[in-house]
């Protein structure tokens, strides 16, 4: 008898999906699912595999994804062999990391380069500018583990 896989086994109108994240196959348990159009993802393990936290607010409330300094608000949670899920669309599109599904592979890309520029993780590159007020070189150097932000703008 031929065994089945367990990524095509199906929990009732959903399908089990096969993860990679950066190239790199990932087991979760749970794992992703696909319902109808959509890519269910679980919080926990989803969230452990790509180094986010779930948070909570002190004041209780609306759960958020975080991922370094960048928290989004979960705003669907669906319940499934007792964990949480959420759609993955709504965690990738502010978090800013890319994703497609090829039959049942689901594939997560966490640095990604799109309009803005940069993705999570990825390292801006080294720049010398002088400051508006001082004239003194300032280096991204200069901030190097440190929160800053950059405000630039061009008129072309």
């Amino acid at each position: 008898m031929e065994e089945v896989s367990t990524f095509a086994q199906e929990v009732g109108s959903m399908q089990r999906l096969k993860l990679s994240i950066d190239g790199r196959s990932t087991a979760l348990l749970p794992g992703p699912r696909l319902e109808g159009e959509r890519v269910l993802v679980p919080l926990h393990p989803f969230s452990a595999a790509l180094g986010a936290q779930l948070k909570v607010p002190e004041s209780g409330g609306q759960r958020a994804f975080c991922l370094g300094d960048l928290c989004v608000p979960i705003r669907e949670e669906i319940a499934l062999e007792g964990e949480a899920f959420t759609p993955l669309a709504d965690l990738a599109e502010v978090l800013g990391f890319g994703w497609q599904l090829e039959g049942r592979d689901l594939q997560i890309r966490t640095a990604v380069v799109g309009d803005a520029g940069l993705g999570i993780g990825m390292e801006p590159p080294a720049f010398e500018l002088p400051d508006l007020y001082t004239g003194e070189p300032i280096s991204l150097r200069d901030y190097r583990g440190k929160k800053a932000v950059f405000f630039v703008w061009a008129s072309w």
